[in-house]
């Protein structure tokens, strides 16, 4: 045999054992293909579909059918992004790319009447930017900076400090460099100090156009929105409504000491956010909460206070919105109490207390009036056009990317609590000691949903989205009921709503669907809604065929029928 020769033959021998051996000496296994039959009926309408350990699938579905679609439903239950490969794909043999159906991937623009409502990026970031040098003061911030009070101010207490009093307030300007401005005291009241920006008040009580300067009555309003018509036991405001079911302030409650100023009242300070008031102006920071404020760190620039901010231009031009953002911040402000002070829980997500924040602003949106379309329902229309881009637990940055994050962390929660307790249940997640997951978890556990936890209200969740109706289905749950609950004997109620009332860029209604065979990533917590043109109308004796190369672990196939 001639040199050159042996060489090749090694050569294909060395392959060989490359092919069909691991690095360990393994044998890797051959690439497999499996068949699943599903036989439909009208009785179940949603099918698993079990690999096996195969590579892919080849399916034959047949049935009797009456008009109903079918969607392939990707869910990822995994904390991570799979890749578009990874996340598995139908093979393009035996479909049809029909426009009937046919989509991008990337979300059209956001397009609404109602302004954009944007993050305050340093507040969100706060904690996991802020490393105090000496962690043991950092809970329970000293006061020796703080000036000292005759005695402790207790809700009600009024006078001091009188209305109309002057202070100065640590705020950014417009490039973000922290400036000292002077606001007035405008409103002295049961629960809160509402503070107004020298800048946007105004004495014209005759005052009506939207020009970002605020005057008594509005502040009024304001005020009674958050106190309520006759506190305290009206029930009817933001503070008894949140606190009732979240808990309270740092320092607040019966039993509280005040807190950072020693002074029960909740702070409110309105100003120009940012600094970018136009006439034309149609999207920003609606309000923030801030922990810095719990410190007396003069890097921070605190202003030593339980409080929160919210913009002038949009109370005087989108007062019902602003009212959400009250409930939306004060939960915030609690929930930093609550979970990080008391109980020394230092690393939550932000997708879990933005649910919160939405959750409370939802079920407390009849007493104050507001509509549903001032209130966090509306994020379905930016669900419907980008729930596959973030998942339940992302948190994407910037906008409009934020905005989908928004949508798809309150639909879930909106999902949650319809359907297991209401108020009642975002109670028990706010008490529990845990957060994220684990949370929604212990929560359902406490209200004696022993065998749900996060991950089976997600697979649940998963046929929601294509169900969204007020007819049960085989036990599917959905958004579209209305609960009602009670907390400590305050009733609280959910709207039903129904994410097909929505429509999407694409001018149909729901959320969009992808073709049958394209691949995306998948978000963590995160799907995709898919179908093709044969299998929309299914009607009659039928049978499709067709191919599924499968996705990696963590991610489960659905076909829905509707």
């Amino acid at each position: 045999m001639k040199l050159e020769h042996i060489y090749v033959y090694l050569t294909l021998i060395l392959l060989s054992l490359l092919i069909f051996s691991c690095k360990d000496g393994t044998a890797i296994d051959p690439y497999t293909v499996g068949y699943l039959s599903i036989d439909y009926n009208t009785v179940e309408p949603v099918y698993e579909v079990d690999f096996g350990g195969d590579d892919e699938l080849v399916i034959n579905l047949s049935g009797a059918f009456r008009g109903q679609d079918m969607f392939l439903v990707k869910m990822n239950s995994n904390d991570f992004t799979v890749d578009s490969v990874s996340a598995g794909y139908v093979k393009s043999d035996n479909i049809s790319r029909s426009l009937m159906i046919a989509e991008t991937d990337t979300a059209s623009s956001v397009e609404s009447t109602l302004p954009i409502k944007k993050d305050h990026l340093p507040s969100m970031d706060f904690l996991d930017l802020y490393q105090p040098e000496d962690e043991s003061d950092i809970f329970v911030p000293s006061r020796s900076v703080i000036p000292e009070r005759d005695a402790l101010v207790n809700y009600g207490d009024i006078g001091t400090p009188p209305l109309d009093s002057s202070k100065d307030f640590w705020v950014e300007d417009e490039n973000g460099l922290f400036i000292l401005i002077p606001a007035k005291l405008k409103s002295v009241d049961y629960y809160s100090y509402i503070w107004v920006a020298d800048a946007n008040f105004t004495d014209n009580p005759a005052n009506v156009t939207d020009d970002n300067l605020l005057n008594e009555e509005q502040v009024g309003l304001l005020a009674g929105k958050f106190n309520g018509t006759s506190a305290p036991g009206s029930n009817d405001g933001i503070y008894e409504l949140v606190t009732n079911v979240c808990g309270f302030e740092y320092g607040g409650g019966v039993a509280g000491d005040g807190g950072v100023d020693e002074d029960k009242h909740v702070n409110i300070l309105i100003y120009d956010i940012d600094y970018d008031y136009s006439a034309l102006q149609n999207g920003g920071i609606f309000g923030y909460f801030w922990p810095k404020d719990h410190y007396n760190d003069a890097v921070l620039k605190s202003n030593q206070s339980e409080i929160f901010y919210i913009d002038s231009h949009f109370l005087d031009g989108y007062p019902f919105d602003m009212y959400s953002t009250l409930a939306h911040e004060f939960q915030h402000m609690i929930f930093f109490n609550r979970k990080y002070i008391e109980m020394n829980l230092y690393n939550y997500e932000t997708w879990y207390n933005e649910m919160l924040s939405m959750l409370i602003e939802d079920i407390i949106r009849d007493p104050l009036g507001v509509s549903v379309s001032n209130s966090p329902i509306e994020r379905t229309k930016e669900f419907v056009d980008g729930y596959y881009l973030s998942g339940i637990t992302d948190w994407l940055v910037g906008w409009p990317d934020v905005l989908y994050s928004y949508a798809s962390s309150f639909m879930f929660g909106a999902f949650l609590t319809r359907n297991f307790g209401g108020a009642e249940l975002i109670e028990a997640m706010i008490d529990s000691d845990s957060v994220d997951q684990q949370s929604v978890t212990d929560a359902l556990t406490t209200m004696g949903y022993s065998t749900e936890t996060f991950d089976s209200v997600f697979d649940k969740y998963s046929k929601a989205i294509i169900f969204s109706t007020e007819d049960s289905i085989n036990d599917i749950l959905v958004t579209n009921i209305s609960t009602d609950s009670s907390v400590h004997s305050i009733s609280y109620n959910q709207t039903a709503f129904d994410i097909y009332g929505y429509q999407n860029s694409n001018l149909y209604d729901g959320p969009v669907i992808f073709y049958a065979d394209s691949k995306l990533d998948l978000r963590p917590l995160g799907m995709s809604l898919h179908s093709d043109v044969l299998w929309f109308g299914l009607n009659g004796i039928e049978s499709l065929n067709f191919n599924i190369v499968a996705p990696s672990e963590g991610v489960n196939y659905y076909l829905m029928f509707r």
